[in-house]
């Protein structure tokens, strides 16, 4: 019995869109970066905040993402004052900033940069409490 080269050249050109189709399948979420620039932000850190005096401190920090503004998140506890305290701030690719914010007796301000390499945030901000400005440095870890 004679084979139809047709037929051959018909299964063939399946086989490989079969496997085309498959190796194309194969791309991640992590392939294809994150979607909203916060994303790499966004979470519970850990705070090692270091002020003028060189006295250092560690608390829990969290970011969360402002619904209604695809570039600003809160910090919560930023400068150790309380989760309830939670300024806004502006995300900008790696660098993120904290304008002026007034809440419960306390203003913050202050920026930073995320770091591809290490995953780390370092920030520099002030935080007045109606006695004067404190400045502090602070690097955020998961």
């Amino acid at each position: 019995m004679k084979k139809n080269p047709h037929i051959l050249m018909k299964a063939a050109f399946a086989a490989i869109a079969v496997v085309a189709i498959s190796f194309i399948g194969c791309t991640t979420d992590e392939d294809l970066g994150p979607t909203d620039a916060r994303d790499k932000y966004i979470g519970t850190w850990s705070c090692t905040e270091t002020d003028a005096g060189n006295v250092q401190s560690t608390f829990t920090v969290s970011i969360t993402k402002k619904t209604s503004d695809s570039t600003r998140v809160f910090i919560g506890n930023i400068g150790n004052i309380g989760s309830s305290y939670k300024p806004e701030a502006i995300v900008n690719g790696n660098s993120i900033s904290i304008p002026s914010f007034n809440a419960q007796g306390y203003t913050v301000s202050g920026s930073g940069s995320y770091s591809s390499s290490s995953g780390n945030i370092n920030m520099n901000y002030t935080v007045n409490d109606g006695n004067g400005n404190d400045a502090f440095t602070a690097t955020l870890t998961k």
